[in-house]
């Protein structure tokens, strides 16, 4: 719930992107290795735009929800997918 203390202090955008930095850093390959770089480009737009979603929503269940499920089709994806 990083994101609504930052509201507070910093107002919407800002907060979206501060909280996007340790979001994307989670995503890397520096700090998780074997972690393709793609994702961490993608952690990016995903972070602004999940913290845009909790932002509309004032929840952060709905980002939880879509983050789960592209989990869950990426491992599926990998496991039945073309080799």
């Amino acid at each position: 719930y990083m994101l609504f203390g930052l509201v507070e202090r910093f107002g919407a955008w800002p907060a979206v992107l501060i909280q996007t930095i340790p979001s994307t850093l989670i995503h890397t390959s520096i700090v998780c290795t074997g972690k393709p770089l793609a994702e961490t480009f993608g952690a990016v737009p995903a972070g602004i735009a999940l913290g845009w979603l909790a932002l509309r929503t004032r929840s952060v269940w709905y980002g939880f929800a879509i983050h789960a499920w592209l989990g869950v089709m990426t491992d599926l994806w990998l496991y039945v997918g073309p080799r």
